[in-house]
C-alpha cells in the first residue's frame, strides 16, 4: 500500500492515461479526484461514462437475449431449452438492472455520482456479469445446435464445434485480458 501511495506521489509517475486511479485512501482524501474501486480496480467515474457503460451493456444484453429466444424451443431438446431460459433471463437480468441504475444515476447530482460508486460496487457489478452469464450460454447453444444440426457429416460437426469452442474461448480470454490490463493509479494531478 505504502509502494503504491510512493509510486503516485513520485515524479517518474506516467500521467498519460486518464484512467489511473489512487488506493481508497487517497481517494478519500482527494475531493477532487473522481475515482473509485470496482471489481478490485480503480477507475475514473463520472456520470457520462457510468451512463455510457450501463447503456451499453443494457442494450447488448437486450439484443444477445432476443436472439437466445429463439432457442426457446422444446423441441430443439432439453439442454437446449435449459441454456436458453439461462440466457434469456440473465440477459434480461442485465436489461433490468442496467435500466434501473442509469435511472438512479441520472437523477443523481454530479457530486453525488463518485461516492454513490463506491456504496454499491456490487450492484454495479450486476449487469456485466448477468450479461457475460447470458452470453456464455448462448454462445454454447450456438455450439450444441450446430453439433446437432451436422449430425450427418462428421468434418463439418468437428468444424463447427471447433469454431465454436474459438468463439467462447476468445471471449474468456478477452475478458481475462482487459480484466488484468485496468490502471491501478490515479491521474496525476498537474
Amino acid at each position: 500500500m505504502e509502494e503504491a501511495k510512493n509510486a503516485w506521489k513520485s515524479d517518474s509517475y506516467n500521467s498519460s492515461s486518464s484512467v489511473r486511479v489512487a488506493p481508497a485512501e487517497m481517494v478519500k482524501t482527494n475531493q477532487k479526484d473522481k475515482t473509485s474501486l470496482l471489481l478490485g480496480y480503480y477507475e475514473v467515474v463520472d456520470r457520462e461514462r457510468l451512463e455510457n457503460d450501463v447503456n451499453n451493456v443494457g442494450v447488448m444484453a437486450a439484443l444477445l437475449g432476443g436472439f437466445a429466444l429463439n432457442s426457446l424451443d422444446e423441441k430443439l431438446g432439453t439442454f437446449i431449452y435449459i441454456l436458453a431460459v439461462i440466457a434469456v433471463h440473465a440477459c434480461t437480468c442485465a436489461c433490468l438492472a442496467a435500466a434501473l441504475i442509469y435511472r438512479v444515476v441520472n437523477k443523481l447530482h454530479d457530486n453525488d455520482v463518485v461516492p454513490w460508486v463506491r456504496r454499491h460496487k456490487i450492484i454495479l457489478s450486476v449487469p456485466l456479469g448477468k450479461f457475460v452469464m447470458g452470453a456464455m450460454a448462448y454462445l454454447l447453444i450456438v455450439i450444441v445446435r450446430s453439433w446437432y444440426a451436422m449430425e450427418g457429416n462428421v468434418w463439418a460437426r468437428y468444424l463447427t464445434l471447433a469454431i465454436g469452442v474459438m468463439s467462447m474461448s476468445m471471449s474468456i480470454i478477452t475478458y481475462l485480458l482487459l480484466s488484468c490490463d485496468t490502471p491501478i493509479f490515479p491521474p496525476k494531478e498537474d
